[in-house]
């Protein structure tokens, strides 16, 4: 799959949730990109769910399911940004 362009939507397959990846935010060393990580969950999603993103990066966890965290930003709304090095594929 190729890189997201800034913005871009993905649905998952299994069609849960929705997630999208923004590098618009600063960080301090020039070598790095943040990219924030938000997930639109289903309605019927217990209020109280804590949520984790995983990936193939160390900044991820590298596939370790409860490193990192998801910050609820709303009611049916979490994220978390994550300084990546640039170009960094995901």
């Amino acid at each position: 799959m190729p890189p997201l362009a800034k913005g871009v939507a993905v649905t998952i397959p299994a069609g849960l949730v929705l997630l999208m990846a923004s590098a618009t935010l600063g960080v301090a060393d020039p070598g790095r990109a943040a990219v924030r990580f938000v997930v639109h969950v289903p309605q019927s999603t217990p209020s109280g769910d804590v949520l984790f993103i995983a990936g193939n990066v160390p900044e991820l966890g590298p596939w370790d399911p409860g490193k990192v965290m998801l910050e609820r930003v709303g009611e049916r709304t979490h994220a978390v940004t994550i300084a990546l090095p640039a170009g960094t594929a995901l």
